[in-house]
Parts: structure tokens; C-alpha cells; sequence
């Protein structure tokens, strides 16, 4: 690519090429120095001009631009001056769509089709290397690009020819191979496709069997893959030869999941380390398929990753990627240790000098993907039941990922190493705070100020979660992406950059010939632009993807201060220091209406939820109401003293429009009476009085966030319109509740750790109950209502005096995670189930185990007393519900029909029915004496995780559902009375109260409680409850 003329008799070659297993090839100051020293070494002059560079001054470059300046750009300018070019100097850009980050690449070899709505800013870091670098090198450089044409979200070819205007040339695999070198070319129009004729036939090499496909697409190189992993696998699984207790398949599962979860080639040494090194050569379609060059592994292209990463096309062979980052992760916790081992040992001073590097980059993200993994399957001892997957993968309970990374975030030594790295303390603002905004689901808040940095808020806790550094002037705005994963941000040093929510690193910073930004925002079809603008009185619109600038929009004569986009994402508001608000076509680029009325300089913008109304506000201390249609003022709000600085609507309905101003204060104003409902007021250190210069309503419209120049960021609840006090309720989801006998009290454990006691009648939390060292999963008062037992992540049990809040015993004997936990009717018993497969009966009294009950053959999920006490119920992961004899010890019968796993069992009052729960989506009634299943409830769209019985007779039963809902069964006549619906989150447990079952508790992962009044078995409807949550947060 370039200006199209005929290829020279000899050209000058440099090439590089991505490889998506390798970050080291993503680096851009790496592939700056790889074709600057190919280029060196076939062009004498170029070798001379890099000569003259000073090495140490080269090899301390960390800037993009600085390398390419000084390697690239100056040694080849300094060609054209004294000799006339007579070859042609050709750089070989291979494999563009490898240099996608890893959604991206799902996305494209999805066979669901889905979209994203917002893929990862600028995440292709190739095409930032060549938009923003490579195409400004002299103009006889020519580019030869390889790419699949959905790569970047299917931005990388008009991207590239946006880039090289009327030079580009496309050509298809099949097109190169039938082109003569004497002709003219196929036009860019004809040749499109997505072929792989040359992986294809290196994959056909390693093949055996099956004819060749003549003009072969990636489909055919997909066959050939299965073909080939199919006959490798049938021989592994014929041949019977086991090594090291394990069978080939299983020994070739475990390298390709370790391979696929790599961010790097790994080495045979390390692969070695992981006891894999030997097994390299029973890979499918080594050596073509997998190689080894310079002692590292090797796939030969990333198609084939692709197709391993992708059940829907690769059938049995999936690899479990999860289990590498596992696997990679623990191995790279142990050398750690074991490294800081030594040093004590050696009494050696410092924290991880003799680290490699790929540990101290990748150690913490193995381990935490491989937690999330755990996580967010929610699912553990899953059984495939794919011909050729390894035997059943048991995660254990514990999760040993997660718990490695818990222990390693409180290594001072690992700290020390991030520190070393540039990473600093996390405090609060050290200056005024400009702009805040809420994430999309409200979990987060980001702030940015003149301290030149940004800072990510859990609002739930008020903690700073991370800071992040990067500008290097004051940041004027911060804008979540649609989907909360980036942030985009503006500043006085001319740049705006894209930040990753989840990792707090800088994912692309987007330039142009521009002064001072003072805005920015994420919109337009799909989520997918960015718009920004500038003391250059020019707003500039973004393709997001790409980081490409797509349109200039001109028009103000001023400073433009303010954008927004309208919520449908097709019109952009501006608002500038020309006292005038303009309306754009974000399609076309165009200027629609310039809206008038504003006495002095408008400083922000926003749109109204439903996209009717605009709103602005000024320097003239007003705020105004437009109708984006006419384009007419319709109203004039006035009660600020001074400068308007930041305008929201209330989500979702709009009735609400917030205001901040320098007079110190925050304004509420009723969108239809166009009145003041409300003066906020910041509480002051002293008599200094601090500007408000941003507001932001959370999504549910619950909260209310503002960022001041005293450097506080501050929430407020928006019902009541104050400052909110310090949350009582729980951090994390909720996993279980249950009601005391008398009703009075609710008890309800957490993720975060905790237990908490609550009043039925108040919803005020009473206590607050903590001891265990990871997630509480189950929770039971004793029948007298004196005593807790609590089962938890930690294996152990624990009981609680309720009057004292203390912990009375810790009851030891399980392996793994205890998942429910229950009492005899007498209380002299406990129960619980537990991840080892095994139930154990406890003697309150003595706090001895009395039996251990084995039976189930995958996790125990819950487990229940017979009123009576004679008969145990359990619940397994292993698909089945099981009756024990409580004095015998025995198993009396096992209850099949769920076809997944069982979550949860409680029996009636009367003792002669069970009911169960499942992820099947139904909760099914058995008959205790005849041991059969009378009905299967059906509803819930989603796995049912609780089921309980009122205690008043009512026939009533509660079932609690992934799909965020409690419903209302009648057992008399199986059908569902009422469907509860108010949790944003999985519900975790169902209660009834005690005795008289006129209250349903209901614990979700959204991390709240309700309490709602009941219904008869005969009606249909039920009322309103309480929701336990108390408060939110004061100053963060």
C-alpha cells in the first residue's frame, strides 16, 4: 500500500510479523527496532544513520513516537535526501487481525454471530502502529498488510483505506496464487474473502487421508484441524499406554489448555517445570501443526488457536483454558515462593530481582482469570461428557487460584515489586475534582482532576479501587463506555485516552493537532465513537475501534466546552464560549441547528433519558430546558448566584435534572413544573466555600455523585437528599437467610465474609457477626433461637452465641467448602454438606463429628432434618437427592429425575413431602413414604437455587431462581400463585418465618435482603416488602 505503481525489479524487505500467543510481538517500540534493524542491515546508510544513535539513549526509549522518530523515520528521510531511490523499500505487516485483543478475536470466529455493542478502544495495536506511525515514512515505502477482513470489528480494511486514500490494493489468498506478474491486478472491489490456502495446505501435510479442496476457505482448514485431532485422539485412546498414571489424551489436554491460556510462547524448560516437556511430540500434527523453534512451542497459525478456543467448531477438543491459567498460575505462585525463600535463606536484601519477567507480568493475571473462570461457571466437578475430554475437571472448592492470589495481594514483596514497577499508592484526589461519572451498572464511579489523574470508586464500600496515571496536565472529563469495560478521558495535554476498567491500563491515547480538550463522551450507533472537543472551537468524532479521527466538525467560534450524546447515539450536542449550543448529525457530520439564548458561555450539556429534551447550563448562573425537535427554548431555570458547571438528568425516567454550580451548591429541579425541589449543600471545612464543577446520577436513579474543588467526591441519596451515611449492609452477594423461631430476627450470610443479624420488624441490621476466612455459603438458627451455625469457603463450621455476637466453637472435619448446614429439631444435632463429596453429623454439646455419611459421588449442595428428625435429606451436584436414617446412618434411597445439578432440599412440616431444587430450571414434590416424584414445578427460566416450606399449614412453597425471581407455589394444586420480582441479581435462598409464615425472606447476589408479607395458598398477589440495605456512602 502506497502510491500503486509496478513492483521494482529488487525491493528492500522488512517485515514483522503478530503472533496472538505472544505479547512480546505486540510491543510497538519492539517492532519499531526489529524493522529498523532489518532495514539496517539490507541498507547501508540506514545501518550508518543508527550508528551515530547513542545505545544506552536508544534502549531507555519508552515513547512510541520518540522510536520511531529516531529509528525509522530519520535514517530513511536522510536516504531520500542523498540518493534517488531505485528499489523499492517494502515492509511486510503480517497477520493484523493477531494483533486484535482476545474479545475481539472470539468475536470474530463466533458462530453465534453476536456483537459486542462497544469492542475494546483502539485495541489493535497494529493498525494504532500503522495509522499513527508507519504511514507517515517517505512515500517509497510500500506496505504489504495481511489480515482477515473482520479484524479490529470489521474496521481494518476501511480503516487502511481511510489511512491511504486511492492506494490500496486487496487481494484474496486465491487471487495471489492465480495472479501473472505481467497483469493489471483485480480491483479491490472483486477480491474479498477469507481464504487459507496456505495453512491449509501446510495443515494438509500433517494429514492423513481426505482429497484437497481446490480453492480451500477457512472452513476447510478447520476440517482438516478435526480430521487430524480426530485421528490422533482415537489412536491415543486405543493405544492404552499411560504415563505417569495418566492416559496421552489426557497428558495432550493438559498441554493444549496450558498452550492456550500462554500470553507468550512458553519454553520447553518451563514446560518441563509443569511436567509437560516430554509430551510436546504426542501433540496432533506435530511437527506441522505445533512446532519447536529457538526451544520455544509454537503454533503455526492462529487459526488454529481459533478453532480450539471455539466448542461450536472444534467439537470434543475444546481446550480448557481456565485449567492453563490454573495450572500456569500456581506453578508461577510457587517459584515466587519459593524465590523469596532462598533470599531469606541468603539473607538477601530486596523484593523480586531474580524474577523473570514473564512471572512478575503474568503471574497475577493467570491467577485471577482462573478464579474468575471458577467463579463465573459457577460450576465445579463438572462432568464432559465429550468422547476425548479429560476425566471429570474438579475444581477445588476451595478455589486454589483464588486463594493464591488472596495471599499473594497481601505479599509486601510482591507490593514492593509493583511499586518498583511505577505503581503507586491508592489516596484520594490531591487536588480539585472536575468530573465524575457513573459506570453503567452502577458498581463504579470514576473522578478526575487537576491532580492529572483519575480514580475508580466502588460505591458500594467508598473505596478508591485504583488510581489511574497517565495525563500529564489536569483532567478535564471521564466517560464510562456503554458496557462499563472502558473509560474514556480528556485532557489539557492535548490528548484523550481509553482506559481498561478492569486492569486500570491505558489501552490507547488518541492525538491530534489540537489544543487543551474539555470534553468527552462515548455514543453513537452501537457505542462504538468517541467524541471530544477543544479549546480549537472544533469537535472531533472518533471511530472508537480504530482510533482513527473520522470527522472535524466546525462551526463554533469559540472555545468548545461541553458534548453529549443523544441516547439513541445519531445527534451530538455541543455547548461553547460563544454563548451558543449546537446541534450534529453524528452520521454525517453536519450541523443541524445552533440553539440561542444563553447570555454568557454555556458550559455543559445533557440529554434527556428519553432524547426529547436538552438541557444547558451557563455562566450566566441559568440552566435551560430545549426541544431538540423545534429547536426552541422552552424553559429558563434560575436560582443559581453563580456559574452553572455541570447539568444530568435522573435516570431512568428524566423527572429530576440535577445541577451543580460555583455558589458551592447542587440544585434539583422537577422536570415538568420546571421548579427547585431541592438545594443540596456541601457540607465546609471552615468557611471555605468549594465549587461544584460536576454531578452525575447513578443509573437506577438511587444515587446522586459530585465532584468539588475541595478534591472530595461525594454521594448522595437522591430520595432523601442528603449525604449518605455509611453502608450497614452487606459488601457482597448474599448467599443464605434464614428467620429465628419467634420471627423476630433474620440472619443472613455473605461473599464478604460476614453474618448479620437483622430486625424483622425495623430492617435495621442489629449485628454484625465475623470470624470466617472466606465466603459464608449457609446459615441456621438452633430451635431455641440462641445459637447460629455458619458454614463457609474455609471448610469449617462455626457456631455463634447470638446474645454475646461471639463465636462459641469452630467445628473442624471437612476438606473443602461446606455448603449448607442445618438443625435437628431437638438442636442436639448439626448437620452440613460439603464440597468432599461427604455429610457429617455434629453433637452440639460435645462439637464432635458423630458420623460422616458418604454416598454421593459430586458435591453435597444442601442438606435437611425431617421435623421428626428420624430422616435427612441431601442434595448433590451429582444430579440426585438422597434420604438417610439419622439413627442407622444409612442411605435409604436415592431420588432420581433432576437431569442437573441439585441445589437445595427442604421437607414439609408434616414430614411427607421433600421438595428439591435444581439447575434445570424446576424445583420437583416427592413423596417421602412411597419415595416418588409427584409433580415437577416448572417457571423459572433459569437454575432454581432454593426452595423452602411456610410453616403455617399454608401448602406454600418458595423457590428462589437465577433469573432473579421468587415464586409462589401451591403444593395442594402444583400450580404457581404469584411471581416476586425486585432483585437485580441471582436469589441465593428462600425463608419463610417462624411460626406463622407470614413473611418471605429472599437473599440475591445483588447483595440485598427483602422481607415481603406472604400469600394465602388461594390468592394470587402479594404486597411490597422492605429491602435490607441500609444507607450508602458519605465523603469517598
Amino acid at each position: 500500500m502506497g502510491p500503486a505503481s509496478p513492483a521494482a525489479a529488487a525491493t528492500m524487505l522488512a517485515c514483522h510479523f503478530f503472533k496472538y500467543s505472544d505479547q512480546r510481538r505486540l510491543e510497538p517500540i519492539r517492532i519499531i527496532k526489529s524493522l529498523a534493524f532489518q532495514l539496517a542491515e539490507r541498507i547501508p546508510m540506514v545501518a550508518e544513520q543508527l550508528l551515530l544513535l547513542d545505545v544506552a539513549e536508544v534502549a531507555r526509549v519508552t515513547d512510541v513516537k520518540e522510536a520511531f522518530t529516531k529509528l525509522l523515520l530519520e535514517p530513511l528521510q536522510m536516504l531520500a535526501q542523498h540518493k534517488p531511490i531505485r528499489h523499492a523499500v517494502v515492509l511486510l505487516i503480517d497477520a493484523l487481525d493477531e494483533a486484535d485483543p482476545p474479545e475481539l478475536q472470539l468475536l470474530a470466529i463466533s458462530s453465534s454471530g453476536s456483537k459486542t455493542i462497544c469492542p475494546k478502544a483502539c485495541g489493535n495495536v497494529a493498525l494504532q502502529l500503522i495509522t499513527g506511525h508507519l504511514c507517515h515514512l517517505p512515500p517509497f515505502v510500500r506496505f504489504i498488510f495481511t489480515t482477515r477482513p473482520n479484524a479490529a470489528a470489521d474496521q481494518v480494511l476501511p480503516c487502511l483505506e481511510r489511512t491511504f486514500p486511492k492506494n490500496v490494493l486487496r487481494l484474496s489468498p486465491s487471487a495471489l496464487r492465480c495472479m501473472n506478474s505481467g497483469g493489471d491486478g483485480p480491483s479491490s472491489r472483486q477480491q474479498q474473502g477469507h481464504g487459507g490456502v496456505m495453512v491449509y495446505h501446510t495443515a494438509m501435510a500433517a494429514c492423513k487421508g481426505g482429497a484437497s479442496v481446490q480453492d480451500p476457505q477457512l472452513k476447510d482448514v478447520y476440517a482438516v484441524y478435526g480430521r487430524i485431532f480426530e485421528a490422533t485422539f482415537a489412536q491415543y485412546d486405543d493405544s492404552g499406554d499411560v504415563f505417569g498414571g495418566r492416559k496421552e489424551a489426557q497428558l495432550v489436554h493438559d498441554l493444549l489448555a496450558v498452550l492456550m491460556a500462554a500470553k507468550e510462547p512458553l519454553s520447553q524448560s518451563f514446560l518441563q517445570q509443569l511436567g509437560l516437556g516430554e509430551d510436546i511430540a504426542l501433540l496432533p500434527g506435530y511437527p506441522k501443526l505445533f512446532f519447536v523453534d529457538e526451544h520455544h512451542l509454537y503454533l503455526v497459525h492462529k487459526s488454529l488457536g481459533d478453532w480450539l478456543l471455539d466448542p461450536a467448531i472444534n467439537g470434543a477438543f475444546a481446550a480448557h483454558v481456565h485449567q492453563g491459567h490454573a495450572q500456569i498460575g500456581l506453578h508461577l505462585a510457587g517459584m515466587w515462593r519459593q524465590q523469596q525463600k532462598q533470599k531469606q535463606e541468603s539473607a538477601a536484601v530486596g523484593g523480586s530481582s531474580n524474577s523473570s519477567p514473564y512471572l512478575l507480568k503474568y503471574m497475577v493475571v493467570h491467577l485471577a482469570t482462573a478464579a474468575d473462570a471458577e467463579t463465573a461457571a459457577g460450576v465445579r466437578g463438572e462432568w464432559d461428557s465429550n468422547r476425548y475430554s479429560s476425566s471429570p475437571v474438579v475444581a477445588t472448592p476451595s478455589s486454589p487460584a483464588a486463594d493464591e492470589l488472596d495471599v499473594l495481594l497481601q505479599d509486601f514483596g510482591l507490593l514492593a515489586a509493583v511499586l518498583m514497577a511505577g505503581h503507586g499508592p491508592i489516596i484520594g484526589h490531591r487536588n480539585g475534582v472536575l468530573s465524575v461519572a457513573f459506570s453503567p451498572d452502577g458498581r463504579q464511579l470514576a473522578s478526575s482532576g487537576y491532580d492529572n489523574t483519575i480514580r475508580l470508586w466502588d460505591t458500594s464500600t467508598g473505596q478508591c479501587i485504583t488510581v489511574l496515571e497517565g495525563h500529564k496536565y489536569q483532567v478535564t472529563s471521564v466517560a464510562f463506555s456503554p458496557d462499563g469495560r472502558q473509560l474514556a478521558s480528556s485532557g489539557w495535554d492535548s490528548t484523550t485516552r481509553l482506559w481498561d476498567t478492569a486492569t486500570g491500563q491505558c489501552i490507547a491515547t488518541l492525538k491530534g493537532r489540537t489544543r487543551y480538550i474539555t470534553s468527552v463522551a462515548f455514543g453513537g450507533p452501537r457505542g462504538r465513537q468517541l467524541a471530544s472537543s477543544s479549546y480549537d472551537m472544533n469537535l472531533r468524532l472518533w471511530d472508537s475501534v480504530t482510533g482513527q479521527c473520522t470527522a472535524m466538525l466546525e462551526g463554533h467560534t469559540k472555545v468548545v466546552s461541553s458534548v453529549a450524546f443523544s441516547p439513541d447515539g445519531w445527534q451530538l450536542a455541543s455547548g461553547s464560549e460563544d454563548m451558543t449550543l449546537r446541534l450534529w448529525d453524528t452520521a454525517t457530520g453536519s450541523c443541524t441547528a445552533v440553539l440561542k439564548g444563553h447570555m454568557r458561555q454555556v458550559t455543559c450539556v445533557a440529554y434527556h433519558p428519553a432524547g426529547r429534551q436538552l438541557a444547558s447550563g451557563s455562566m450566566d448562573a441559568t440552566l435551560r430546558l430545549w426541544d431538540i425537535t423545534t429547536g426552541k427554548c422552552t424553559a429558563v431555570l434560575k436560582g443559581h448566584t453563580h456559574d452553572v458547571s455541570s447539568v444530568a438528568f435522573r435516570y431512568p425516567d428524566g423527572r429530576q435534572l440535577v445541577s451543580g454550580s460555583q455558589d458551592s451548591t447542587l440544585r434539583l429541579w422537577d422536570t415538568a413544573t420546571r421548579q427547585c425541589t431541592a438545594t443540596l449543600e456541601q457540607d465546609r471545612s471552615g468557611n471555605v466555600v468549594s465549587s461544584v464543577n460536576s454531578v452525575a446520577f447513578s443509573p437506577d436513579g438511587r444515587q446522586l455523585a459530585s465532584g468539588s474543588s475541595d478534591r472530595i467526591v461525594r454521594l448522595w441519596d437522591a430520595a432523601t437528599e442528603k449525604q449518605c451515611t455509611k453502608r450497614e449492609g452487606h459488601m457482597k452477594e448474599v448467599s443464605s437467610a434464614a428467620f429465628s423461631p419467634d420471627g423476630r430476627q433474620l440472619v443472613s450470610s455473605s461473599w464478604d465474609k460476614t453474618l448479620r443479624l437483622w430486625g424483622t420488624a425495623t430492617g435495621q441490621c442489629t449485628t454484625t457477626l465475623e470470624g470466617h476466612t472466606h465466603q459464608v455459603t449457609s446459615v441456621a438458627f438452633s430451635p431455641d433461637g440462641r445459637q447460629l451455625a455458619s458454614g463457609s469457603q474455609d471448610a469449617n463450621l462455626r457456631l455463634w452465641d447470638i446474645a454475646k455476637g461471639q463465636c462459641t466453637a469452630t467445628l473442624k472435619g471437612h476438606t473443602y467448602q461446606v455448603n449448607g448446614v442445618a438443625f435437628s429439631r431437638d438442636g442436639r444435632q448439626l448437620v452440613s454438606g460439603s464440597d468432599d463429596y461427604t455429610i457429617r453429623l455434629w453433637d452440639t454439646a460435645t462439637r464432635k463429628c458423630t458420623a460422616t455419611l458418604e454416598g454421593h459421588e459430586y458435591q453435597v449442595t444442601s442438606v435437611a432434618f425431617s421435623l421428626d428428625g428420624r430422616q435427612l435429606a441431601s442434595g448433590s451436584e451429582d444430579n440426585t437427592v438422597r434420604l438417610w436414617d439419622t439413627s442407622t446412618r444409612q442411605c435409604i434411597t436415592t431420588l432420581e429425575g433432576h437431569t442437573y445439578k441439585v441445589t437445595s432440599v427442604a421437607f414439609s412440616p408434616d414430614g411427607r413431602q421433600l421438595a428439591s431444587g435444581s439447575k434445570d430450571n424446576t424445583a420437583q414434590l416427592w413423596d417421602t413414604a412411597t419415595k416418588q416424584c409427584i409433580t415437577v414445578l416448572e417457571g423459572h427460566t433459569k437454575g432454581v437455587t432454593s426452595v423452602a416450606f411456610s410453616h403455617d399449614g399454608q401448602q406454600l412453597l418458595a423457590s428462589g431462581s437465577r433469573d432473579s425471581t421468587v415464586r409462589l407455589w401451591n403444593t395442594s394444586t402444583r400450580q404457581c400463585i404469584a411471581n416476586l420480582e425486585g432483585h437485580k441479581g441471582a436469589v441465593a435462598s428462600v425463608a419463610f418465618s417462624s411460626p406463622d409464615g407470614r413473611q418471605l425472606a429472599s437473599a440475591s447476589w445483588d447483595n440485598t435482603l427483602r422481607l415481603c408479607e406472604t400469600v394465602t395458598a388461594g390468592q394470587s398477589a402479594t404486597v411490597e416488602g422492605m429491602v435490607l440495605e441500609a444507607g450508602a456512602l458519605g465523603n469517598v
